[in-house]
């Protein structure tokens, strides 16, 4: 277990999740994004990536900060992952 007391790989709650939305509640003491350095590699966005590969987050919280984050879904082909416009 890291000093956190969030271990890799232990599971988040999903708020809501449909076709072009996730919510999901970060716990305090996960990353939201990758950091620098192997051992700051586990986040929350690896692990909702894991289980919906076209989610994108949409903001991020501190590492002590709890609370929801918003990923985006269905991204298409843009590498900037908006969405087409119609």
């Amino acid at each position: 277990m890291h000093e956190t007391g969030i271990r890799p790989g232990q599971a988040v709650a999903i708020v809501h999740a449909d076709d072009a939305l996730i919510v999901v509640d970060k716990p305090a003491g996960l990353l939201s994004v990758p950091a620098r350095g192997e051992a700051r590699q586990d986040c929350l966005a690896s692990r909702i990536q894991a289980l919906y590969a076209d989610a994108l987050i949409v903001h991020r919280l501190d590492m002590a900060t709890s609370g929801l984050v918003l990923f985006a879904r269905g991204a298409g082909d843009r590498a900037d992952g908006r969405r087409p416009r119609p």
